[in-house]
């Protein structure tokens, strides 16, 4: 867009936002993660179910904007598990997050259109510290972030825990996931071919957790605070000095 707009390639810099890796995760050279809170223990589920869902705010519409569904796109993301749940037994949606800004009634809808697709195979688990998510997440089989608009948001903490991401492809989201390589990626707003993805993905999930672990290298690569912030200081250093 930048450069679209015409401006020189000399004042065009790019650095991700950092993160604390080493707090995200322990090392282990097998890439090997356990939970710390055991999902399936907290809702009484067999050992052999398959989890699948992901951890975001709820917001609410936009109207005035335009928009139907929240920017998460819960809608869609309940409507594509919940036609999963029915077809897979071994399959349970869980959905972490409470409502944003106040958006109670928002939150409300989509706690009925969950229970009214899928009973209680989808579990709304409401609003949770980071700290409890991060100890949860490496016990999902698939994370699946589908927002109509985000930056990297929503498939990094998955990833680091090696955990399979289906993402849309919007944003900066691609920049880490990329389709076939680092996870998958899907169209926003195409419940159908969401559908089918998850469909792809729980059919072999062994394939999909090996490209969870090139996903985690790209994250661990690209935001390292460590190196991001040597990125920034590099970015202000050339500016001085072309300046001067």
């Amino acid at each position: 867009l930048y450069r679209r707009a015409g401006i020189k390639e000399s004042k065009l810099f790019r650095s991700y936002y950092g993160i604390e890796i080493e707090d995200a995760v322990t090392e282990n050279s097998d890439f090997v993660y356990e939970a710390k809170v055991s999902l399936r223990d907290t809702l009484s589920l067999p050992s052999e179910t398959l989890l699948i869902g992901n951890a975001s705010y709820m917001y609410a519409p936009k109207y005035y904007l335009g928009q139907t569904v929240g920017i998460k796109c819960h809608e869609d993301l309940i409507d594509a598990i919940a036609a999963v749940t029915r077809a897979r037994p071994e399959v349970i949606g869980v959905l972490i997050g409470g409502a944003w800004n106040h958006a109670v009634e928002y939150e409300k809808r989509l706690l009925a259109r969950a229970h009214r697709l899928a009973g209680d195979r989808i579990k709304m688990l409401g609003r949770k510290s980071s700290a409890w998510v991060n100890d949860v997440l490496p016990e999902m089989d698939l994370v699946v972030h589908v927002p109509l608009s985000e930056n990297c948001g929503g498939v990094v903490e998955p990833l680091l825990h090696g955990v399979p991401v289906i993402a849309s492809r919007v944003g900066g989201l691609p920049e880490i996931v990329e389709d076939g390589i680092t996870g998958d990626l899907v169209a926003p707003r195409n419940v159908s071919a969401l559908t089918e993805k998850i469909f792809r993905v729980l059919d072999d999930l062994p394939s999909a957790r090996a490209r969870a672990q090139e996903g985690r290298l790209r994250v661990r690569t690209l935001l390292d605070v460590r190196q991001t912030a040597l990125q920034v200081q590099s970015i202000y250093q050339e500016i001085l000095h072309v300046e001067n």
